[in-house]
């Protein structure tokens, strides 16, 4: 019988081992890939997912905001009143119709900004039922923008106070006239946050100005400052914290105007 020698055999070994940790290296190369590409995936779907549950709640405000608006549009003569109030400056009388219609829908009192034709805010009725000839909840830029264009409606986001709002601004007409604009900004809560979370399994945080102000219960908490400073990020980042790998995505507010804030998903 042949022997093979010792010093062969341990060459032989080593070569041997050598293409098995190849082979290991390789095998884990390849798993690794698909598990990333199915936790992009999945991450990928549960941020779509997260966009359509948040803009099926921007819908329902819509509708919502269109039954208050609706006494101070609907017909010839709702707008040719609103118009009267603009040009005599009723301020008093467009107040109390804001305050009435917030009662008759059995709603909490959330601003309300008149502007005239050319975009510029002649009244402000605060949650407080209190009206100003100013412009706290910022929707100048949006009116202007709203007159000077050819849109209906547009909607973004305004801070006021400490609280995060969804404002929605509409023009008003009368036949073929621009009346002027009426903006409803209706706050953005945390328990609506958190029932998406809830049911997608994710955590989310609206980011405004570096800082979380709306979320779910993590999001708000432990997880803050991570999903603050992501962001903006123009990419997924995989970043771990309280022991969870996550998977953070960040999507625009108000995609025609990125700087305003940023939804963050962390999968």
């Amino acid at each position: 019988m042949l022997r093979i020698r010792e010093s062969f055999g341990a060459k032989l070994l080593t070569g041997l081992l050598a293409t098995v940790g190849v082979l290991l290296i390789v095998v884990y190369a390849v798993v690794r890939s698909v598990t990333d590409a199915q936790v992009a995936e999945v991450s990928d779907e549960a941020v779509r997912s997260a966009l359509v549950q948040f803009e099926a709640r921007e819908e329902l405000q819509r509708r919502q905001t269109e039954r208050l608006v609706r006494p101070f549009v609907e017909g010839r003569r709702a707008a040719a009143r609103l118009d009267e109030a603009l040009m005599n400056r009723d301020w008093e009388y467009l107040a109390g119709e804001v305050r009435y219609q917030f009662e008759l829908e059995r709603l909490p009192q959330f601003p309300v900004t008149f502007t005239d034709a050319d975009g510029r805010v002649v009244l402000s009725v605060l949650p407080d039922g209190d009206w100003v000839e100013s412009d706290p909840i910022d929707v100048g830029p949006l009116a202007q923008a709203l007159v000077d264009g050819e849109d209906f409606d547009m909607t973004s986001y305004r801070i006021y106070g400490d609280r995060l709002y969804h404002l929605r601004d509409r023009v008003v007409e009368l036949g073929d006239r621009l009346v002027g604009t009426i903006a409803f900004a209706l706050p953005v809560e945390n328990p609506d946050v958190e029932e998406v979370g809830a049911l997608l399994g994710i955590e989310v945080c609206f980011v405004v100005d570096a800082r979380c102000l709306v979320g779910t219960e993590m999001a708000r908490g432990p997880l803050a400052g991570a999903l603050a400073s992501l962001a903006g990020s123009p990419i997924p980042v995989d970043a771990p914290a309280e022991d969870i790998d996550w998977r953070i995505n960040s999507v625009p507010l108000v995609a025609w105007d990125p700087g305003l804030g940023h939804r963050v998903i962390a999968v």
